[in-house]
């Protein structure tokens, strides 16, 4: 990338294109629509942008990202709206009970 731009800022863009050219918003709609129509049909009501979203913060949660670092990445002011979109599996949540509380047992 920087051989194609190298002054260009990179910091704030979670999509770029091959050019190195900031991901549009209507490209992204564009690429959810397209990718809506490969979906069976009973899971095209839950496909949304917003699901991307809520799924890549369950992801750096479930794998041990801070919340305070997954906040500043969401650009959220208030950490409790961050904590609106953390999942954690049931999996997830027995392994840490294991880990801290070793005499509870599931």
């Amino acid at each position: 990338m920087d051989l194609l731009r190298p002054n260009a800022d990179y910091s704030t863009k979670l999509f770029i294109t091959r050019t190195c050219i900031d991901f549009k918003q209507e490209t992204g709609e564009s690429l959810f629509k397209h990718m809506k129509t490969k979906l069976p049909n009973s899971l095209k009501d839950r496909f949304h942008p917003h699901a991307l979203r809520h799924s890549i913060v369950t992801h750096l949660m479930n794998n041990g990202v801070p919340v305070i670092l997954i906040q500043e990445f969401l650009g959220h002011s208030n950490i409790e709206t961050t904590q609106i979109y953390t999942h954690l599996d049931n999996k997830e949540l027995v392994q840490i009970i294991d880990r801290f509380h070793p005499r509870v047992n599931f």
